[in-house]
């Protein structure tokens, strides 16, 4: 007897089946009122992004998601649910447009006709979609509504009080377009002549355009602009109900990015203008040696000298076609040239020099004094000017020596801070190092001693950092080009987020030691660490894909000791170490980081 299996007839059954289910609607959800509703049904709704429905067709990355989220809504009809599924088209876009100039043919043809292709082909796959309720971004019955929605956000304002949009009508001020939800402001835009139009900038690359390689540049533009601001209070607590991963909560807070702070007037000397200042730190004003305005500022024009009117439109016209991200990215050479003015500092009357970019390194490289203005116990509290310090090299016999230890007693922590690239060690061998260290914890009562906790280090944690130390896995930190990107990230947060007080760089992965900042949360700060040196490593180094672990490890630092024996650890490894404000002794000779 044959044991050979019968072929799966595809032809025969795919077509048959997918013409059935569309015949007899099979996916449609009932609305109330139709004859086959049952109000009894639990409801659920599963809405898929949009896809665009370009010439190319679907890719793997469409059906990718859209196989995830069908699983789910056939799952739930067969719980007993009413399942909304829609499917529609993000159809607006620039490649449409220039399509249409390339070819001749009108974007809504070469649209319909997308969309058509698309339809068949997520048909074809058996997707258990409601074409009942198919729309598309193009069709005016549908952005009819967008419209009306923005005409409800122009004849509305956040009332503060109660917390709510609320009819601008019901607004008792002396001036509602200052306070409309929908309102015009001039801000600077990546603008393509060719194109005709402003460009997100992800749409910019390399100061060219992503459809069609056209050069871009910066210009300010009025343009209307959502005062979402006005709600970040309320989307923050919306945050807190959603059953969702805390990565995504995390990723949404760092959208928000709601800040607490300062607004700060500065006069700039002999010409009237003003510029106001954000900042969240406004202790570290003493500090203020000089001041930085984007190029196109508009108060550049009015202040610049004739002396220097040259080099700051040489300056402005090198940087018109660099995007904000190339402009902000840590690793690029700091740029800026002095327009010759001066700014009066507002809370000691000093004049400092008025630049045209960022930060310190900035100050580092023009020669700008740095002032200390955060006072140490102890000190003269005169704010010493100083130079900076390169970060140190490999140290031994170190002791570290500081007066003001240990913060943890004066409500603020510091942490020790350990991740790791994605490919540093063997997953098998950190799976394994997960689930021992999760069985000896659920042994343990919670939370745990200062014993017990040594004895987890001892066993779980001080193992890994000596398997990472013998450089097992990718080892790309070792590239100075990276271990460069690392170091100006951690520095880029120091001094607002947290107070760095140590770190290393090993081949495979970092080591920081650091006191956060008030009201700042260690895992959000993680999170900015590593999303921004992810971009920027997998862009040095040609790649796509993840840099960085998902999980770390942190933990409180307990006592002087303690403290003492991680600095020292730092100091010790042979891969770049970096200190800060502790006092190190070596040899006999004090050094001050």
């Amino acid at each position: 007897m044959s044991t050979q299996r019968k072929q799966y007839p595809f032809t025969e059954f795919e077509p048959r089946w997918q013409q059935h289910w569309l015949d007899s609607k099979a996916f449609h959800a009932a609305n109330p009122g139709d004859a086959d509703f049952d109000a009894s049904k639990p409801k659920y709704y599963i809405l898929d992004m949009f896809p665009y429905p370009s010439g190319d067709g679907l890719h793997v990355g469409h059906v990718e998601g859209y196989t995830a989220t069908d699983i789910l809504a056939r799952f739930h009809r067969m719980q007993g649910f009413n399942v909304l599924h829609p499917m529609g088209w993000d159809a607006f876009g620039l490649p449409a447009e220039q399509y249409a100039i390339k070819t001749g043919q009108h974007p809504r043809v070469t649209t319909a006709r997308n969309i058509d292709n698309f339809r068949r082909q997520l048909q074809a796959v058996g997707f258990s979609y409601d074409w009942d309720r198919e729309v598309s971004t193009t069709d005016p019955g549908y952005f009819r509504w967008t419209q009306w929605i923005f005409l409800q956000l122009y004849n509305a304002w956040f009332n503060p009080s109660t917390r709510k949009a609320e009819p601008i009508s019901t607004y008792t001020g002396a001036d509602p377009d200052s306070v409309r939800l929908a309102y015009i402001a001039e801000m600077p835009v990546n603008w393509c002549p060719e194109l005709g139009t402003v460009l997100a900038n992800e749409e910019v690359i390399d100061g060219k355009s992503e459809v069609g390689g056209f050069p871009v540049e910066r210009r300010p533009l009025r343009q209307w602009m959502l005062r979402i601001t006005a709600f970040a209070e309320r989307l923050l607590e919306g945050l807190d109900g959603l059953d969702w991963p805390v990565g995504i909560k995390l990723l949404q807070q760092n959208w928000i990015g709601r800040s607490e702070g300062a607004l700060v007037t500065f006069q700039i000397e002999n010409t009237g203008g003003l510029v106001e200042v954000f900042t969240t730190r406004p202790d570290t004003l003493f500090g203020a040696t000089y001041m930085i305005l984007a190029p196109e500022h508009p108060l550049v024009a009015g202040i610049t000298t004739p002396d220097q009117l040259e080099a700051v439109e040489k300056y402005k016209a090198s940087v018109a076609s660099k995007s904000d991200l190339d402009r902000t990215e840590l690793n690029k050479e700091k740029s800026g040239v002095f327009t010759g003015a001066f700014a009066i500092n507002p809370v000691n009357g000093e004049k400092i020099p008025a630049h045209d970019e960022r930060d310190f390194e900035f100050a580092t490289k023009f020669h700008l004094p740095i002032r200390e203005v955060v006072k140490k116990e102890g000190s003269t509290g005169v704010p010493p000017v100083k130079t900076p310090t390169p970060f140190f090299e490999e140290r031994t016999d170190l002791t570290i020596r500081e007066r003001n230890l240990p913060h943890w007693q004066q409500g603020e922590k510091y942490y020790f801070v350990t991740w790791r690239l994605a490919d540093s060690l063997p997953a098998n061998l950190v799976r394994d190092l997960k689930l021992e260290s999760e069985a000896w914890l659920a042994t343990r009562r919670q939370p745990l001693s200062d014993e017990d906790e040594q004895e987890f280090h001892n066993l779980f944690s001080d193992r890994l950092d000596s398997l990472l130390d013998e450089g097992r896995g990718g080892c790309i930190l070792a590239k100075p080009e990276i271990s460069k990107i690392v170091e100006q990230t951690l520095k880029h947060f120091d001094g607002s987020r947290y107070s760095l007080s140590a770190f290393v760089l090993m081949p495979n992965h970092v080591h920081i030691l650091l006191k956060l900042s008030e009201g700042e949360d260690l895992g959000k700060v993680i999170h900015s660490w590593k999303s921004f040196s992810a971009h920027e490593i997998n862009k040095a180094i040609g790649q796509e894909g993840p840099v960085w672990q998902e999980e770390y490890y942190d933990r409180i630092v307990r006592s002087e000791s303690h403290f003492t024996r991680l600095v020292e650890y730092i100091c010790e490894n042979p891969a770049k170490a970096g200190l800060k404000n502790i006092t190190v002794f070596t040899g006999g000779t004090p050094v001050l980081p």
